[in-house]
């Protein structure tokens, strides 16, 4: 009953931080840019009408609204199968509850990178244009910090094999349920370390962007990246902890404890370090 209460407290969480908090947040920031910076005087950031980035704003702020009232309906019926038919919310419900949460998050990253490509084509100078500086992973995160995230997932991997070193083996000497999450998890890891290596070394998907402005931005995205290969990594090994000190009751827990952590390392670091004062808007007038 405890770990139920603590997971039905921790989802309400997640979906007023997520749904609400961080969407208004975003939609803030867009409404800042659109009432602050006209079409006129600076036509760089309006590839498109205004009017159209208008209704993007609206879509974002509906479908977040949205997600919020499915989410709470689903809350609902999960504490309502609890109490009255003793029905345990599954260790996957926050996860789909924050999966649907992250939609129109998605959506919006996907519409941003179309921004960018109309951005390009306003371009006249076909030459592209880089930092002199020397770009390494190590501008922006310590050899400190890389070798942390090696270990914790090495330690991660090997716990789960000890947990499970039981099972009959199937490749190796370990299980085959054990072998699939080391690759999924070494996987995982490569890929935000692609993504990474991608916004560091890739031209700025911003044309007009001022160099010191793509510099922070750099340095954000991929601190957000090493923290979530930190959460992903901590988030395997407490599995194996609550599978070996048979505690699998508040695996429902942690994984809804997890959802929050990963949308306030990403989503809401994004949202905590984007400083509209602080950016180059000259760059984008006429």
């Amino acid at each position: 009953m405890i770990a139920s209460i603590i997971f039905y407290v921790v989802v309400a969480v997640q979906l007023w931080l997520i749904s609400h908090f961080y969407a208004n947040r975003v939609t803030k920031n867009m409404q800042h840019v659109s009432d602050n910076y006209s079409e006129q005087e600076y036509p760089k950031l309006y590839p498109k009408s205004k009017s159209h980035y208008l209704r993007i704003q609206k879509l974002f702020k509906v479908a977040n609204r949205t997600v919020l009232s499915l989410g709470i309906l689903a809350l609902s019926v999960l504490i309502y199968g609890d109490i009255t038919e003793g029905y345990k919310p599954p260790n996957v419900a926050a996860a789909i509850i924050f999966m649907l949460q992250l939609a129109p998050f998605g959506l919006l990253e996907l519409t941003e990178y179309n921004y960018f490509n109309e951005m390009r084509k306003q371009l006249h100078k076909p030459t592209r244009t880089s930092s002199l500086s020397r770009r390494s992973l190590t501008n922006y995160l310590t050899p400190i910090q890389l070798w942390l995230g090696v270990i914790l997932m090495v330690v991660a991997i090997t716990s789960d094999l000890l947990v499970h070193q039981a099972e009959e083996p199937f490749l190796l000497g370990m299980n085959e349920s054990a072998l699939y999450r080391s690759i999924t998890l070494v996987v995982c890891n490569l890929l935000m370390l692609g993504i990474a290596l991608k916004n560091i070394f890739g031209k700025k998907p911003d044309p007009f962007q001022h160099d010191d402005d793509r510099q922070y931005q750099t340095q954000q995205t991929v601190v957000t990246l090493f923290y979530l290969c930190l959460c992903i990594s901590f988030f395997f090994l407490l599995k194996s902890v609550l599978i070996g000190t048979g505690a699998e009751g508040f695996e429902a827990v942690a994984t809804a404890i997890y959802s929050i952590v990963i949308a306030y390392v990403s989503v809401g670091h994004r949202v905590r370090c984007i400083n509209l004062t602080k950016i180059d808007f000259n760059a984008y007038k006429a």
